[in-house]
């Protein structure tokens, strides 16, 4: 494990779930975090969201090259499933009762997973993982819900 005493941390949206655990857990490490709030608003059009997530990409690859040059590494953490705050402020308070329909438990990950993720981008082991964007998902990616429903469409009452 890298030496992280006195590394200055920034993340994003690190005041709760993933952000808080990631910031705790560099914290433990001896790193000095600075956590910012949520910007955006469960308001936003879908456009919106998709702009901002190309433009964090676009923001990590180019901020990654730039920084080189002074030893820092750049890359995005984002995952699929976990039941925060934020889940439940941008979809609304009946969406996770209504997705426990159909995504099944073991889909969700917990906060603190994303958040181990991160320490290990910064450990020293995952120097060469530079300027990335990485989903922490345990996989579901490449599952196939639609499939999954139709197979199951009797348990579920489709």
């Amino acid at each position: 494990m890298n030496d992280l005493r006195g590394k200055a941390v920034l993340i994003t949206g690190g005041t709760m779930a993933i952000g808080l655990a990631t910031g705790l857990a560099f914290a433990r490490h001896g790193a000095v975090c600075t956590l910012t709030h949520k910007w955006g608003t469960a308001d936003e059009e879908e456009a919106l969201r998709t702009f901002a997530k190309a433009v964090m990409e676009t923001l990590c690859r180019y901020l990654n090259y730039r920084l080189a040059a002074e030893g820092a590494r750049v890359n995005v953490v984002r995952s699929r499933n976990v039941r925060t705050l934020s889940l439940r402020n941008t979809f609304g308070s009946e969406f996770e009762q209504f997705a426990r329909r159909f995504v099944r438990d073991e889909h969700y990950i917990e906060a603190e997973e994303a958040a181990d993720v991160v320490l290990a981008l910064c450990s020293g082991w995952l120097d060469g993982v530079s300027g990335q964007v990485l989903t922490v998902d345990r996989g579901t990616t490449f599952y196939d819900n639609f499939m999954r429903l139709f197979n199951e469409r009797e348990q579920l009452a489709l």
